[in-house]
């Protein structure tokens, strides 16, 4: 059975296959492809397993949502991450009101904790300062602010 679509200029599509947008400067061109099936890689049952990432079912981010970058993301591959100014650092943040070791993410099992390593300028989690040398449990979406810094982490499930 033939696949139906028309488009904004009266025309047609016509049969299997998928739409392939390509940029231009003037005008966006759409060409079709008859879709094809990859035959070198062999049923699902056939294909190597991928090794889980650490921490596997769980999954967790950080996120930049306010500071000098906001495209960056942080992905907590350790047990132990440290976040600060310094390079030794696992997460590096150039934020001259961030303590050089500022605080430390550990990752057991599916629990994400927050440490603050006595940092100058301490660490807000959610809004709210907390005490040098604690630590608090982070779930979905908790924001931590250091100096002019926040951050927002984000925890999933890995699906093999």
């Amino acid at each position: 059975m033939r696949n139906r679509c028309r488009l904004a200029n009266g025309c047609q599509l016509l049969g299997n296959g998928r739409i392939v947008l390509e940029p231009d400067n003037r005008v966006p061109h759409i060409f079709c492809m008859p879709h094809t099936h990859d035959q070198t890689q062999g049923t699902t049952a056939e294909r190597p397993v991928r090794a889980q990432p650490f921490g596997a079912p769980h999954i967790f981010v950080l996120a930049v949502v306010e500071g000098s970058d906001l495209t960056q993301t942080y992905r907590l591959s350790r047990s132990e991450s440290i976040i600060g100014r310094s390079d030794a650092c696992a997460i590096r943040i150039d934020d001259e009101q961030i303590s050089k070791r500022h605080c430390k993410i550990r990752i057991e099992g599916g629990v994400c904790t927050l440490h603050d390593l006595e940092s100058t300028n301490g660490t807000e989690l959610n809004g709210r300062p907390f005490r040098r040398g604690t630590a608090h449990r982070l779930r979905h979406l908790d924001e931590i602010r250091l100096g002019g810094t926040r951050l927002v982490l984000l925890s999933g499930r890995y699906n093999p």
